[in-house]
């Protein structure tokens, strides 16, 4: 039997990284669009948490969509 250690000290760029930094991103990009609906429902007359809700889950939804 072999055994092989790989030496993950470095630089190297690895899939969990990578997947790490991804996710990250994507938390941003969500809270940004989160905090950008809340913005603009505040802003509106008459303003109501069903709006910011309705709001909340266009920008869920177009962000996962597959189109």
């Amino acid at each position: 039997m072999f055994f092989f250690v790989v030496d993950c000290i470095g630089d190297d760029v690895t899939v969990g990284k990578f997947y790490a930094t991804y996710l990250i991103q994507e938390y941003f990009r969500r809270f940004k669009a989160r905090q950008k609906a809340q913005d603009q429902a505040n802003e509106m007359p008459g303003n109501s948490t069903v709006a910011l809700q309705v709001k909340t889950v266009v920008v869920f939804v177009r962000d996962h969509s597959d189109c």
